[in-house]
């Protein structure tokens, strides 16, 4: 879900006004000329409520609930309660918080925390040769992006088969990175890798399927890569809902049995892409 910017035109037209030093260690028990506005004490920021006081505790602002402690400041990054704050103050909805775990419309939290097979991802490293060509800092920036794909489709309590959640993971993949991508070889072979889809904007049928794959480490499935290191079309060769099957990243979809690409069959295909799955 995208999140709405913290500091909105308004906040930045007062934003000259509300830089204020307070007077006082009691500053929050005061009453300012200002109302209805954002302050900076002490590198935090603090509203000023319509009565001219320090606001503490939940407080509805431009249609998004934010919390601030009891010294006025505005809470980031943390848990109040059931409720997850994110890095721009608004409390997180509908979404799944960085710690892996689901919130619903209302904020509240839904679901117990996601949790990930490290142990499959660790281990498959140099079975796919993920990273072959990319430094340690650049497998993380991948890896990360991959751990939040994989959560977001975990948590998603509607998602029930194997299908459905691997289906969910490709639709992500290619809605979110694929479709903005360049299609094309670079001279450091990011294309093959995870890094070239989720980080460089670089992908290939290669990359798609280790991206997908990587992806498909984390949530627990194991998975073989067909046609490697071939200039034709590759895709993960899964196990699903105790039938094998394809999954594809690159628009070609998900299902059991032999892939679109090789049984010329795009039924499904264009099914999925009619429901707007791609």
């Amino acid at each position: 879900m995208k999140k709405p910017l913290f500091c909105t035109m308004m906040i930045f037209a007062t934003l000259s006004l509300t830089s204020t030093v307070f007077a006082s260690q009691g500053y929050k028990k005061q009453r300012y000329a200002l109302k209805d506005t954002w302050m900076i004490h002490n590198d935090a920021w603090c509203y000023v409520d319509s009565e001219g006081i320090v606001s503490t505790g939940w407080k509805d602002i431009l249609n998004h609930r934010f919390y601030f402690d009891n010294e006025g400041r505005m809470v980031t990054n943390q848990w109040v309660g059931d409720y997850y704050i994110g890095p721009n103050g608004m409390m997180l909805t509908d979404t799944t918080t960085p710690d892996g775990y689901k919130v619903g419309n209302d904020g509240k939290r839904i679901s117990e925390k996601v949790v990930l097979d490290e142990a499959r991802a660790a281990s498959t490293l140099e079975k796919h040769a993920y990273y072959k060509y990319c430094t340690k800092e650049q497998a993380e920036q991948a890896d990360a992006v991959a751990r939040s794909i994989a959560t977001r489709v975990l948590s998603d309590s509607s998602l029930i088969t194997d299908l459905a959640k691997i289906k969910k993971a490709s639709s992500i993949i290619y809605k979110e990175y694929i479709i903005e991508s360049s299609r094309e070889n670079d001279e450091n072979k990011y294309y093959r890798s995870p890094y070239g889809v989720f980080i460089a904007g670089i992908s290939t049928s290669a990359g798609g399927t280790r991206a997908l794959g990587r992806v498909l480490d984390f949530m627990g499935y194991d998975w073989e890569h067909a046609n490697p290191n071939t200039k034709t079309h590759q895709w993960c060769i899964v196990n699903m809902d105790n039938q094998a099957g394809y999954a594809d990243a690159m628009g070609y979809g998900c299902g059991f049995g032999i892939h679109p690409y090789i049984s010329e069959d795009m039924s499904s295909v264009n099914k999925d892409i009619a429901n707007g799955v791609y």
